[in-house]
């Protein structure tokens, strides 16, 4: 779950990127409808009932391997330059946020979530949940206050002309 499905959203996420039809921009004015489109299939693939499916039934699990680069990523990747720095902060602490309460739910449960994965297996993702989590939101607030379009920290003499 921490590997593949992330994968999959990134690979989506580059073709979406790349994509310039001037057809599929036009509807998503300001990054917001692909946002939502991506948004509403990320809490669908968090539903463990449906994560349990696709590694039972076939059909699911082509399900999992088309939707996934195709209606979360390829959206996102082609809503991301295009909506607000707020938009994108917005997201990136509800991801941070959604990753450290599915952790915990993992964790704390005393039983199965997933039928396919023992408590110990899902202990081990709720912890791992966590921990990137907490790598993720490190380095968006080093990358926040040490990014690319600040100003050097060290001046040179000849900047205070």
């Amino acid at each position: 779950m921490l590997i593949q499905i992330p994968t999959l959203i990134l690979a989506g996420w580059f073709v979406g990127r790349n994509l310039k039809s001037n057809m599929m921009q036009d509807w998503n004015e300001g990054g917001l409808p692909g946002l939502f489109i991506s948004l509403v299939f990320i809490l669908f693939w968090m539903i463990p009932r449906w994560l349990d499916a696709s590694l039972n039934e076939t059909l699911w699990e082509i399900l999992k391997f088309t939707t996934i680069p195709l209606l979360i990523g390829i959206p996102l990747g082609m809503s991301w330059f295009r909506m607000s720095g707020f938009a994108r902060a917005v997201v990136w602490t509800n991801g941070i946020s959604m990753l450290v309460v599915v952790g915990w739910l993992y964790v704390s449960s005393p039983i199965r979530v997933c039928n396919n994965y023992l408590v110990n297996q899902q202990e081990e993702f709720g912890y791992a949940a966590m921990i990137l989590a907490l790598v993720i939101a490190f380095f968006w607030v080093v990358f926040l206050f040490f990014g690319s379009w600040k100003q050097p920290i060290i001046t040179t003499g000849d900047d205070l002309h």
